[in-house]
């Protein structure tokens, strides 16, 4: 699989990655998620999880791979997301 942050549609694409093919796509902007403008995405080691980054609405998605659906939300509020952005496994 493969994904795309489509920042324009509150989207992530969901690819096969042998054809290029949009399998699916998953709404970030609706409630009560509220991802607004995904522009990066970072995929946890085991390919599980993918935490979407969204620059207008200061918060971290979380969505799981096998679903391709949203299970949760990082909210970054009290501080301001400033891309690159590092994750570190503790």
């Amino acid at each position: 699989m493969g994904y795309l942050a489509m920042p324009d549609e509150n989207a992530v694409a969901v690819l096969d990655a042998s054809t290029w093919q949009v399998m699916a796509k998953v709404d970030t902007g609706r409630a009560p998620h509220f991802g607004t403008e995904p522009v990066w995405l970072l995929m946890n080691p085991d390919g599980s999880t993918l935490y979407v980054v969204n620059e207008l609405s200061d918060n971290v998605l979380v969505m799981d791979t096998a679903t391709n659906q949203v299970t949760g939300v990082i909210s970054l509020r009290k501080c301001r997301v400033y891309l690159p952005l590092v994750l570190r496994n503790s």
